[in-house]
């Protein structure tokens, strides 16, 4: 589930899978991570890869906080919800 960004090996994987746009990354950034060129690469590629997630900080970095709030994802919606959708914000808009 996690390391602390300094295995040069599993860093190196994770650099050749970042090249697939269809893979998403959580990288959790829980506390100090002095002199981390791993870490600051990978805030630094957030601000262009948007399959690049950087959290940082005690709270919203917490394993807890990932498992309650984040993890629970919702299933992917058919075409047909998503064209109902996109069908309704037009309707709206022209009402």
């Amino acid at each position: 589930m996690g390391y602390k960004y300094g295995d040069e090996h599993i860093n190196e994987i994770l650099y050749k899978a970042l090249q697939n746009p269809q893979n998403v990354f959580y990288f959790f950034q829980y506390g100090e991570t002095i002199g981390c060129n791993f870490i600051d690469d990978m805030i630094r590629l957030s601000e262009s890869m948007p399959n690049i997630n950087v959290i940082s900080g005690k709270i919203l970095a917490s394993f807890d906080w990932f498992v309650k709030f984040l993890l629970p994802a919702t299933p992917e919606k058919s075409d047909e919800e998503r064209a109902l959708e996109l069908l309704q914000k037009v309707l709206v808009k022209h009402e």
